[in-house]
């Protein structure tokens, strides 16, 4: 009879396998999000030296829109952070500022994470809200201003997951600015 347990000084090249596996996904998936980022900087790169002049453009809170259309040639602004928010590449083309020079319209978004319920054991569920305001380039006058609610949570989570939290309303936020723009 075979005796399957290693003898001293060998190696057992499964656990080896395994860990060298795990590392390999996790360069993986570190590497996809490094990239991504890097992506996203290199795209929103040419825009920066404009970022102040958009961020004058934030309309006051009574502000009211004078419901004009937009031009397209959008770009986004998270207010909270004062820097370009990643919506942007959420938007389908024909929406996005393609350059500096082809921005016509700003809009600012306000996020919120809301906890709205618990899970078993006290871990909060969070829902994501949005208030979108809709500024034109070159008169600065606030064409819209509506708020959006984004996906509920999941019912459960993952026992190691510290929180749950639903999507954010990206779609129905890329319908308003769709329907109001000017074709």
């Amino acid at each position: 009879m075979l005796n399957k347990s290693t003898r001293p000084g060998q190696m057992r090249w499964g656990n080896f396998i395994v860990i060298g596996l795990l590392i390999v996904i996790g360069l993986g998936v570190g590497g996809y999000f490094l990239v991504r980022e890097i992506y996203r900087s290199s795209v929103l790169r040419p825009f920066q030296p404009l970022l102040a002049e958009f961020q004058a453009m934030k309309p006051q809170a009574m502000d009211e829109p004078n419901q004009q259309p937009c031009k397209g040639g959008v770009i986004t602004i998270d207010v909270s952070t004062s820097s370009y928010d990643y919506y942007f590449f959420e938007m389908p083309p024909e929406l996005k500022a393609a350059d500096p020079a082809s921005v016509k319209t700003i809009v600012f978004l306000n996020w919120s994470k809301v906890e709205i319920d618990k899970y078993e054991g006290g871990k909060p569920a969070y829902k994501h809200f949005c208030n979108l305001e809709v500024v034109d380039r070159e008169t600065k006058v606030l064409l819209k201003r509506e708020n959006f609610a984004g996906g509920e949570p999941p019912m459960t989570i993952d026992s190691r997951n510290s929180y749950g939290e639903g999507t954010k309303p990206y779609d129905s936020m890329t319908s308003f600015i769709r329907a109001n723009t000017r074709r």
